[in-house]
């Protein structure tokens, strides 16, 4: 992103305000997002409205519509028409790169859902598979493992989901059949799963949940 000079000096450096992130999409028409911008004369507030982004997005987005936009820590998710994810990022003034989903099971699929916790991602596609990255301090990616991935990675052990959701250390997807499956931070037994582990790095399905028998 760049700025022309003005009288208090040319502008050196934009920084996005995390505090404001949530305000990216709920203030699309009305409000904006604050960046502070740190130049000779010192550092000055300016507001972007969203509509300006979001319209900056779609010359820079090839294929089409978006359909989803999810807002995060570490930027903001965006699922166009054609099953296709990018990630806004705020670093170096603001970056647009695409997600690659491949691994050893399926390569480019479509993509129809996302949602982010604090720092990990979950994307569903249009085969019932979920797909997880970013941060795993607490297993929440569900790869059986508490490493950081920086691309998509394919979670084994569920399939035929239809929803996911992500949480601040954990995840929660449902299965087409209604059953609920989750993995994450398990402190004071919050997934509601049978296990006294701190954190449930695997897929692990919810048992006695009355509230989903017929």
């Amino acid at each position: 992103m760049s700025h022309s000079a003005s009288k208090s000096g040319s502008l050196s450096k934009i920084r996005y305000k995390k505090s404001q992130r949530s305000r990216m999409i709920d203030d699309s028409w009305g409000g904006g997002t604050e960046f502070n911008a740190t130049g000779k004369g010192g550092t000055t507030a300016i507001t972007v409205k969203s509509t300006e982004m979001i319209m900056h997005l779609r010359d820079k987005v090839p294929h089409g519509n978006i359909t989803q936009i999810v807002p995060a820590d570490s930027g903001t998710l965006f699922l166009t028409a054609s099953g296709e994810v990018y990630i806004w990022t705020n670093r170096e003034g603001g970056q647009y790169k695409k997600c690659l989903f491949s691994s050893a099971f399926r390569s480019d699929p479509v993509l129809v859902s996302l949602d982010a916790g604090r720092g990990h991602y979950l994307a569903l596609d249009s085969f019932g598979s979920v797909w997880a990255w970013g941060n795993n301090a607490h297993g929440q990616l569900g790869l059986e493992h508490r490493d950081h991935v920086s691309e998509p990675a394919l979670v084994k052990g569920v399939e035929n989901i239809v929803q996911v959701y992500a949480g601040e250390n954990s995840s929660m997807v449902v299965q087409r059949n209604g059953s609920i499956w989750v993995w994450g931070e398990n402190k004071q037994g919050k997934l509601g799963v049978e296990s006294t582990k701190q954190d449930i790095l695997s897929a692990t399905e919810l048992k006695n949940t009355p509230w989903l028998q017929s």
